[in-house]
Order: structure tokens, then sequence, then C-alpha cells
């Protein structure tokens, strides 16, 4: 119903994808939250439900989605803002988003297209990065990075060091207090037994962020960042900004930010 009642060719596209070993389903609970924030939402299932790829794979995907639902899905012809489209991933779907910010470069030519903004949860590799990381240091894309303060598998130091590389003008990096890796996503149906071990790694779970409220912050996040940078809504920078200093001690641990804030 919000689209149908949007103006021709103005809702924003946002394409998301799920992280090694893992399923779109595990990030549904984004749906509702991000269509009625206004945008379209794509939630991308690579690889029979989360069978190893490599981070170009998931940027080919990506980026493969995104021309697809612009050029070949009737029901949004007419519908989408193609200089409106942001993408975003958690884990190694976040370091395929990182190669797809710099797809120009790095993919084929029926690939190539143009990122508005984006957004990653605890995106890494786990091994070795130095592709992903090149992607990265020629991306210009406003970025904006959440990363877990005791994530065991792509921790905060790292998405720190992320964050310092992207010659990006209008970068922000957000450390949720006491986040996981697993926190970020909502198992429909079965558990989350890989990733789970692997994030009590570095930590006992009862000192964690329940994941309940760490999904929220995802959302209470990401949806400001995202109406800010796609429709240039000076109130939504406004809202992510009022959000970020009212929890600064309960829920967020540090906060980077490059972005000058638009005149008025």
């Amino acid at each position: 119903a919000a689209v149908a009642a949007a103006p021709p060719a103005s809702v924003p596209l946002v394409v998301v994808s799920h992280g090694l070993l893992s399923s779109y389903a595990w990030l549904e609970y984004l749906a509702e939250p991000f269509v009625d924030a206004g945008f379209v939402l794509a939630l991308m299932n690579d690889y029979n439900d989360g069978d190893v790829g490599t981070p170009f794979e998931y940027a080919q995907s990506l980026t493969f989605l995104r021309q697809s639902l612009l050029r070949d899905e009737p029901r949004l012809h007419g519908v989408l803002n193609a200089s409106a489209v942001a993408v975003g991933g958690h884990s190694e779907g976040g370091a395929g988003t990182f190669v797809a910010l710099n797809d120009t470069q790095t993919l084929p030519h029926r690939y190539a297209g143009r990122w508005a903004a984006a957004f990653t949860m605890s995106g890494c590799l786990q091994g070795d990065m130095p592709y992903v990381e090149k992607c990265l240091r020629l991306s210009r894309v406003p970025l904006l990075l959440l990363a877990g303060e005791l994530d065991c598998l792509c921790g905060a130091a790292l998405e720190r060091r992320l964050y310092g590389m992207t010659p990006t003008p209008c970068k922000l990096l957000v450390e949720l207090r006491n986040g996981t890796h697993c926190g970020y996503m909502k198992a429909p149906a079965v558990p989350m037994a890989t990733c789970e071990l692997a994030d009590a790694g570095c930590h006992v779970f009862d000192t964690t962020l329940p994941a309940e409220r760490q999904r929220a912050l995802v959302v209470r996040y990401a949806v400001p960042w995202l109406q800010w940078r796609l429709t240039g809504a000076t109130a939504a920078r406004a809202t992510l900004d009022e959000r970020l200093s009212d929890d600064s001690n309960a829920n967020v641990a540090r906060v980077n930010i490059t972005c000058a804030v638009p005149a008025t």
C-alpha cells in the first residue's frame, strides 16, 4: 500500500545479503520497519541457504538483484528511484557489500551500477581480506558500519580499521555495547549453533546484549541513516543524531562519524 500510494519513481530500494551459513529468512525482521519507513526491501538468498560463496560472488548477486528489480520486475516499473538504491549485508554478506561498493571496477560490466548508500552488520571475511579491503579503499559511497563490542568473529577493532581505510566523505561507525556476531540475526525455526559456538569464543553469553535488543538497534540506526542518505531528509539526520546521543551510555560503546550536517 505504501508503494502504491507513492509518487512515480520515488521509492528507494535497499538490497541486503545474509552471511555465511545463513539465509534471507534470518533477516526478515528488517522487512516491516524498512517498508514502513518507505523503502522497498529485497533480501538476497544465495548459495543454497548459506553454502560457501566468496565476497565477489556475494557482490555479483547483490548487484544482479538490484539490476533485475530496476529493469525486469514489472510490479516495480515506474515505482523505484534508480538513483536511490542502497546495499547492505551481514558478516560475509557485509564483505560482499564492500566489494559491491566498487563494482564498476571489480565486476563484469553487465553488473555495474551505482549505489547511493550502504550499511553493514559486522561485515568481514574470515581469513584473507586484502581483495575486500582493496575494494573498500576505492569506494566513496556513504557507509554505516555496525559493530558488536563482543563480536568474536568480526570484532570491533576490525570494523574500526575498515572505517578508517574507506575514503568516503560520509561514514559512520556505531559499536553496539555488548553486541555479538549472531545478534543481528533471527533464526525462524533452527538453532544458530555454528554461529553461537564461534561467538562464545571470547565471552560469556549472560554478559551480551540480548539479540532482540540488538536487532532493534539495527533498525533504530539503519532506518534514519538510509532515509537521510537516500532521500536527503535532514530530519532523518537529526533523528539519527538524537538516537545516538540518547543511547550513548546504555547501548552504544563508540560512535565515529565524518559526515557534515547539510545546511538547512
